[in-house]
């Protein structure tokens, strides 16, 4: 169960924060949201000019895991929530813009074979590069969500560089999940391990000021604040 916030002096796009924002700490920790994915519940109240606006949404253990699990276009396709997948997009373009003195640092994530960008399987060596490969494999997958029909048709190119490339990096934050199974129990948010959206196939980078590296840092939207959630 996640529950997110949002603040805002428009009652409805503070609702749609705190919603968004739920959905988005889902996505990034089952990849997408899956179809049974639901919004629980939302409570408002207004402070001053502002109103706070929480939402709780929820998804069972199977679902989440079958969509982790979802590796080619088809899988993701087949299971995904196509309208929760839009809302988190439209959250994104909310406020997912750097700010001017913010400019992308990059993390390299090492392999086998000595540097980040050789043959050998990805390995990541701390928590800070787990979230934010953990993100790039729900940007991958939301790519194909949302691509226009036809786009990942079966064997095409884009099919077969998306599978590629999600199986490398799936695999890396499986890994070190297993590894490191302390890490569910910890409440880390979207707001505070934000990544600026790279292209598909560019390396992902945390923006700078974010939790990434321990400092924190609200995403912020027109007119207020996408706040943190807890994950219960």
């Amino acid at each position: 169960m996640y529950v997110g916030s949002g603040e805002d002096n428009n009652a409805e796009r503070a609702k749609f924060k705190a919603e968004a924002m739920a959905l988005q700490d889902l996505a990034n920790e089952c990849s997408f949201a899956p179809k049974g994915t639901r919004i629980e519940d939302h409570f408002s109240e207004n402070i001053k000019d502002f109103t706070e606006s929480y939402a709780k949404v929820a998804v069972e253990f199977q679902d989440c895991e079958k969509a982790k699990a979802a590796l080619t276009p088809e899988a993701v396709q087949q299971v995904a929530n196509v309208a929760l997948a839009e809302q988190i997009k439209r959250y994104q373009d909310l406020i997912d813009h750097p700010e001017p003195d913010e400019t992308p640092v990059p993390i390299a994530i090492a392999s086998t074979s000595g540097s980040s960008t050789g043959s050998g399987p990805k390995i990541i060596q701390n928590d800070s590069e787990f979230f934010v490969m953990r993100q790039q494999v729900a940007y991958y997958k939301q790519a194909v969500i949302l691509a226009p029909p036809g786009t990942y048709t079966p064997n095409s190119t884009q099919s077969t560089q998306f599978t590629q490339n999600v199986q490398e990096v799936a695999h890396a934050v499986n890994s070190y999940e297993v590894a490191h199974p302390q890490i569910h129990t910890w409440a880390n948010s979207y707001s505070t391990h934000r990544m600026i959206a790279p292209p598909i196939g560019a390396r992902a980078y945390p923006s700078r000021g974010s939790n990434v590296g321990g400092a924190h840092r609200q995403g912020r939207g027109a007119g207020g604040r996408g706040m943190r959630r807890r994950r219960f």
